[in-house]
């Protein structure tokens, strides 16, 4: 579940290729993924669909045990790194809350997130099977009206548009060089006109997932 919550908070907040361009190859990207994708169109009726099952995604991962027990950490760690000036018994208190926490995490990573691997698929399959790995998160999207192929195509393209989006916004880039030229205009115009809602649903997943690390 931990790779879904991080890629989406990261897509909002920014891989697709132009139906002209649809031989393009993005680096890293195997001709496959690259066909699918250059038909693909972000849309906010997906992003929401996407969002709303993220929410309640970390709403059911919240009510583990294990989860509950290192926000429970984190709260405290929060509450005394707050104090201008900690006490020697605080201080050691910190440290041992801190040293807690790391383990806290490494347990919920490997029995509620599926491990320190997750997250880490490069292709449509990989991220599509990760999904169907983890009933929760597959069930999450599928009451929201989403396949987990479709959450994959989705990520991507938000991701890679959305990188385009930032940077041509930033001026870095005034024109697409050749190996990004696939990606469709109406990707990255979507998440130029969209930016907003966008970084308002990753702050809403943010503030949800507090001290869940």
């Amino acid at each position: 579940m931990k790779q879904v919550v991080r890629s989406v908070l990261a897509a909002c907040l920014a891989i697709s290729f132009g139906a002209g361009s649809a031989a393009a190859q993005m680096p890293g990207l195997s001709p496959a993924d690259s066909k699918e994708l250059a038909s693909y169109r972000l849309s906010m009726d997906t992003a929401t669909k996407v969002h709303n099952a993220m929410k309640s995604l970390i709403v059911e991962a919240k009510k583990d045990p294990k989860v509950q027990a290192l926000m429970k950490t984190e709260a405290a760690i929060e509450a005394l790194e707050k104090k201008e000036e900690l006490t020697d018994a605080e201080s050691e208190r910190l440290d041992k809350l801190r040293e807690e926490r790391d383990q806290q995490k490494e347990i919920v990573e490997e029995t509620v997130f599926g491990g320190a691997d997750a997250g880490k698929g490069d292709s449509l399959d990989a991220i599509e099977a990760e999904i169907k790995s983890h009933p929760v998160a597959a069930a999450a999207l599928n009451s929201a009206g989403v396949s987990p192929r479709e959450y994959a195509r989705f990520m991507m393209s938000a991701v890679m548009a959305g990188l385009v989006a930032g940077f041509q916004q930033s001026g870095v880039m005034k024109e697409l060089p050749k190996e990004l030229q696939g990606i469709p205009a109406e990707n990255i115009k979507f998440m130029q006109e969209h930016g907003a809602e966008l970084e308002q649903m990753q702050k809403e997943l943010a503030a949800l997932s507090k001290g869940m690390s």
